[in-house]
């Protein structure tokens, strides 16, 4: 199971947030009980089942957008839709 569906509770995103510094820094700048309270509800989604409403055909831009994401020092895209 991924960690997107592992932790459905607020004190799990908590442990995480403890275990990383930097994460931990970030979700405090960000409200970090707004942010553990918001993961964990999107976790129990996907946990769910939920995925998000496929975009209409009639939705030009959405079918046109392509994103990608680099590791850090990679020459490549580790990930491209």
């Amino acid at each position: 199971m991924t960690p997107t569906r592992r932790y459905t509770d607020p004190d799990d995103w908590d442990g995480i947030f403890q275990r990383n510094q930097a994460m931990g820094a970030a979700a405090n700048r960000l409200g970090r009980e707004l942010l553990e309270k918001t993961l964990a509800e999107w976790a129990t989604r996907i946990k769910a089942g939920e995925v998000p409403p496929a975009p209409s055909a009639s939705n030009r831009y959405g079918t046109q957008l392509r994103c990608a994401q680099w590791d850090w020092g990679a020459p490549n895209p580790l990930f491209t839709m």
